[in-house]
């Protein structure tokens, strides 16, 4: 399977995108806000079907911060002006592990073109936090947010990614 790319700049794409991103993760997103952010990309098969995606973000505000109860965040996290917020990662269960390696892949030099010292990453399952803190170590919050029981914000350096992708790779069966 061929598979290709392109960063979403269309209202239609956009609307797409979100329907499929809230029926893989169940996460419900408005599409002013994947239209806010630095990039969305969506990755297809050779039917132009979208197979997988993520969205980054450094501009302002950065939405984990913003999702974090008043008064928890801990006196220890970046500033918002100084990170990128990776975020939405998902892929189709069916794709190739050659093709997750480049979905991963392609985000990790995506946020390097961003130029912000720090990641700042989350997720809604311990087994995905787990993942996610070997490179981001830092936590900024660990409770629940809204109507979700477990929520982990953390971050780590631009410089963990290299770190991020290796391990990523290692867990990928090829």
């Amino acid at each position: 399977m061929k598979l290709t790319s392109r960063i979403l700049k269309e209202v239609d794409d956009f609307k797409e995108y979100a329907r499929i991103y809230e029926n893989m993760s169940g996460n419900k997103t408005s599409i002013e806000h994947f239209m806010r952010i630095s990039a969305v990309r969506a990755f297809y098969n050779e039917k132009q079907e979208i197979v997988g995606g993520y969205s980054l973000n450094s501009n302002l505000p950065i939405r984990y911060y913003a999702d974090i109860p008043e008064g928890t965040l801990t006196d220890e996290h970046p500033l918002e002006s100084e990170v990128v917020e990776g975020g939405g990662l998902w892929m189709d269960d069916d794709l190739h592990p050659m093709h997750r390696c480049r979905i991963f892949l392609t985000s990790f030099i995506e946020i390097y073109k961003l130029k912000k010292p720090y990641i700042v990453g989350g997720a809604r399952h311990p087994k995905v936090a787990k993942v996610q803190l070997s490179s981001l170590p830092n936590i900024i919050y660990e409770g629940p947010i809204g109507e979700y029981k477990y929520v982990c914000i953390m971050y780590g350096s631009i410089k963990s990614l290299p770190k991020m992708a290796v391990y990523i790779l290692s867990l990928i069966h090829i």
